[in-house]
């Protein structure tokens, strides 16, 4: 099932053990890699914008 999203999409080219520890999470948690990524991301943005 693919679903649309109006959000910009990004390209990203990972090691192989990279991908796999983040399928590996990402199945875990029930939720895509996308998403994982996508929550990695803010809460990286957040910390990093909480140290400014």
């Amino acid at each position: 099932m693919i679903v649309a999203t109006k959000k910009p999409k990004v390209t990203i080219y990972l090691p192989t053990e990279l991908k796999a520890e983040l399928d590996n999470w990402a199945e875990e948690e029930n939720r895509s890699v996308s998403n994982l990524v996508e929550t990695v991301l803010k809460n990286a943005i957040a910390n990093r914008q909480n140290k400014k």
